[in-house]
């Protein structure tokens, strides 16, 4: 497991943290350039500025992995 995942295990089967799950569906970013929900209980933001995605944790502020 990454060790900069440990904090979001929180009950979370450590076999899914080091998967990649579908947050937002690129249309609607593209379109909005902003969308919060939750991973894992987890607060997050994706948004999508100056053709570049980013993910950030909303209760720490720290970047997490992304794939288009």
């Amino acid at each position: 497991m990454n060790n900069g995942n440990k904090s979001i295990l929180n009950g979370v089967d450590p076999l899914l943290i080091d998967d990649w799950h579908v947050v937002t569906d690129l249309e609607s970013l593209y379109k909005k350039g902003r969308h919060r929900t939750r991973l894992f209980d987890v607060p997050i933001c994706v948004e999508y500025e100056a053709s570049r995605f980013s993910v950030i944790r909303e209760d720490s502020k720290a970047n997490l992995p992304t794939e288009e």
